[in-house]
């Protein structure tokens, strides 16, 4: 039946009464691909219908869809126990949708048991057949280690097979191993190729990845207009990490004239879906007053929601609000609490300031010994305000043996970072020296400039 003739029908007659007389005088085979043209329509109700007929007849793609609207809950309640058998058996025919579908459900844990080496086994099987999706689900398998051995080269040659049929979310997969050098020789002319290959079908992380290698100049010339238009395409497509990126080129005026406001609303769409990056940067906006109104307390609440999911930023931005009871209750325990994250992570401003609480024993009992290991942390990262207060440590003698060759290191390192009261107690050190400790001590604050090197970063931190 032609589906001109089935629209006028079913607009004549009505649809139940269409796919009653489908279901009269047609073969199994023409049910099942009416009902695919009926449920392409969301003609749910009648679309069952008729794969109900065509699975009686162990058509294997009417009970794959049936079973597929079983689990939907579309024309027919909802009915998991039944969407699995109609699944099972299709799979068990070899049918490689199903087979998929199967792997699909072991993978994320919904309905069976969750279980990667049974993902895999479902996987491998409609791989085998040429089904490009069960090709790179079963790559990604290889590039992560579930379900098998970890093998980025078998990772890639599933990708491969599958982005050889064009499915974009293998292309995209390749064209990050290509940028990586996972499992093959890095190539980045490969990984732009792939990369853009699913991007023009509309594949919003593949839109992405071109923004950002536009955006970064990376694996291409630098080209903020290009990284622009990638981004906006695959933000359209709801994409948080597009939204939170195009935020930063709007907040910063790169490629587009500067817009905080449209910033924050880029931000915000994307801190919306939980993207920790977006809500600390919204929160950063908030407690600044900058393309929205100021507001501490939202800036907080930002901050919590990035923080809890690890983000270091946010971790040492809410410290620091609790700290000084900046949008929040002033509250030292969180402070420390929060600063330990932080300081967990390798961030210095953090480990410089989760030392002062041990220090002065702030939301902590105090700990000198163990607030010079973090000062030692911070320092050993360019971090001159740790570098002088361990040299202060050393000097005294308080929680480090006293030692003023160490404390005349550390203070020349903090001096060459630009700390110009460094440079000062270094002077004053050198006169409780003799001629050979001085030299001994030069000799120290040499390796330590060799060791660690000399920059003026940002101090982040809490001052005593």
């Amino acid at each position: 039946m032609g589906k001109s003739r089935l629209s006028q029908a079913a607009a004549v007659l009505g649809l139940s009464l269409v796919a009653g007389l489908v279901t009269l005088y047609t073969s199994p085979p023409a049910q099942s691909y009416v009902g695919s043209w009926l449920y392409e329509r969301k003609y749910y109700g009648a679309a069952a219908f008729l794969f109900r007929k065509a699975s009686r007849s162990w058509l294997v793609n009417a009970r794959y869809n049936f079973a597929l609207m079983h689990y939907r809950g579309l024309g027919v309640p909802r009915d998991n126990f039944a969407a699995l058998g109609l699944l099972r058996s299709a799979a068990d025919d070899g049918y490689a949708p199903a087979q998929h579908m199967l792997g699909l459900l072991h993978a994320e844990g919904r309905v069976v048991t969750h279980s990667y080496e049974r993902a895999a086994v479902w996987y491998r099987k409609a791989a085998e057949q040429g089904f490009a999706e069960a090709q790179s689900d079963l790559g990604v398998l290889y590039e992560n280690g579930w379900g098998v051995p970890g093998d980025p080269e078998s990772a890639v040659a599933w990708y491969r097979r599958a982005a050889d049929q064009g499915l974009a979310s293998a292309q995209t997969n390749l064209g990050a191993m290509y940028d990586s050098g996972q499992g093959v020789d890095r190539d980045y002319a490969q990984a732009l190729a792939n990369y853009r290959k699913a991007a023009e079908q509309g594949f919003a992380i593949a839109q992405y990845n071109l923004g950002v290698v536009y955006h970064e100049g990376r694996l291409a010339a630098q080209d903020y207009q290009r990284a622009l238009e990638w981004y906006r395409l695959a933000a359209e497509q709801g994409l948080a990490a597009a939204q939170s990126n195009l935020g930063v080129m709007y907040q910063n005026g790169w490629g587009v004239e500067q817009d905080i406001g449209l910033a924050a609303a880029f931000y915000q769409a994307a801190a919306g879906q939980g993207l920790a990056r977006a809500q600390f940067n919204l929160g950063f906006l908030y407690e600044r007053g900058e393309g929205v109104v100021r507001d501490l307390e939202r800036a907080m609440t930002l901050y919590r929601q990035a923080a809890a999911q690890g983000y270091v930023l946010a971790q040492h931005n809410l410290a620091m609000g609790y700290f000084g009871g900046t949008g929040v209750l002033q509250d030292d325990q969180q402070a420390f609490d929060w600063f330990g994250l932080a300081a967990e992570q390798g961030f210095a401003s953090s480990q410089h300031n989760l030392a002062y609480l041990l220090e002065t024993g702030r939301g902590v009992d105090q700990n000198v010994q163990l607030a010079a290991e973090w000062y030692q942390k911070a320092a050993a990262q360019k971090f001159h305000l740790s570098q002088t207060k361990l040299a202060n440590l050393y000097l005294t003698g308080n929680g480090v043996p006293q030692d003023y060759r160490q404390a005349y290191a550390w203070y020349f390192l903090a001096a060459e970072n630009g700390n110009a009261d460094a440079a000062v107690w270094r002077e004053k050190v050198s006169n409780l020296l003799t001629s050979e400790e001085l030299q001994q001590a030069r000799e120290m604050a040499a390796g330590l400039l060799q060791r660690i090197g000399a920059t003026n970063p940002n101090q982040l931190a809490l001052r005593s």
